[in-house]
């Protein structure tokens, strides 16, 4: 797909290194309520023709009873245009979007294409990305949402249990109710970069470039938990400390990225294992453009050694990314934080 007013490469590159320049996550308040406003565009209408025909005479010769005029039968209106809910050249958007029974919460600034679509931490509600949309929204239109059930926000919860194929279907359905068309760039941090990597294998025409910052790998989580088995958990605090949080984090349960009392933890009701295997089963993404930067990393475990092999599996399971595209790029950050 083309791209208006600037080349693509171009708008990759200034997404990566904005979410560069904003890695160290920040507490932010949730977004402004939904606006009440009535949708920028209204439906077109169609006039519908009323007069029929004039009424045919006989000749006068002949004695009979006038013809009464036949009415043409009445033109079938066109049906309604639908209303768009964010305009071509609305500038800004907060507010619930209905994907059929419940909502998802939606922001965007700025206008233009190629879209970018941003998704992040696991337990986050997005609000993280509003420190790049002064300088996205220059240049394009940038958009987020919170996902069902992370900390505080205000898209409508759900009680079962989900997976990055059931985010997948949410993104469509809200990229689809907001008339936000393609194409669209995607732009992930964390747990984010699985769900738009499986929308990419899913959509791949509507995309034209993927950008990570911190992906979580495929994989990493299980091989996480295989460091610190069941059994050594159960004879060192430490250990078990390390072992139960990151079980919890396999169901989607801990603490926001930016948090640290411990009243806040959340629970995103998703299953990240499975999570995981969906994005593990992509073969390829063929030539759309994936560029990753990886940050220097931190990982907190019960002792140096398993840091250090957490730090190894992570560099080796995000090799997956590498291997979707002929056209994959990756650079190391200067920045440090800690993964997930």
């Amino acid at each position: 797909m083309k791209t208006q007013c600037r080349p693509l490469s171009v708008l990759l590159a200034a997404t990566l290194a904005l979410m560069s320049a904003c890695a160290v996550p920040v507490t932010l308040p949730p977004p402004a309520a939904a606006p009440t406003s009535p949708p920028v565009v209204e439906a077109l209408r169609t006039l519908v023709p009323t007069a029929g025909p004039q009424p045919t005479l006989v000749p006068a010769v002949v004695p009979a009873t006038p013809i009464p005029p036949t009415a043409a039968p009445a033109a079938t209106p066109k049906p309604a245009e639908p209303q768009l809910l964010i305009a071509p050249d609305q500038m800004k958007f907060e507010g619930k979007v209905d994907i059929g029974g419940r909502s998802l919460y939606l922001t965007c600034y700025g206008k233009g294409e190629p879209t970018v679509i941003m998704d992040g931490w696991l337990l986050n509600n997005g609000a993280e990305f509003l420190t790049l949309m002064p300088a996205l929204m220059k240049t394009t239109r940038a958009c987020f949402y919170a996902r069902p059930n992370t900390f505080a926000g205000q898209s409508d919860p759900v009680k079962e249990m989900r997976t990055s194929k059931d985010l997948v279907a949410d993104l469509r359905a809200l990229l689809d109710k907001a008339g936000l068309k393609p194409p669209y760039v995607l732009a992930g941090t964390g747990f984010g970069a699985l769900n738009l990597t499986l929308f990419a294998s899913r959509y791949p025409k509507d995309v034209v470039g993927l950008v990570f910052f911190g992906p979580q790998a495929p994989g990493t989580t299980k091989a996480f938990l295989d460091l610190v088995p069941a059994a050594a958990a159960a004879v060192s605090i430490p250990a078990q400390k390390f072992r139960d949080s990151w079980e919890k984090f396999s169901r989607g349960i801990g603490l926001p990225v930016g948090q640290s009392d411990a009243d806040l933890t959340v629970d995103s009701m998703l299953d990240v294992l499975a999570s995981d295997q969906q994005v593990l089963d992509i073969k390829t993404l063929g030539d759309i453009p994936i560029y990753v930067l990886r940050p220097q990393l931190s990982f907190s475990a019960p002792d140096p050694a398993i840091s250090r092999q957490m730090e190894q599996i992570y560099i080796e399971r995000s090799s997956f990314f590498a291997s979707l595209s002929s056209r994959y790029e990756s650079r190391e950050g200067r920045l440090k934080f800690l993964i997930f």
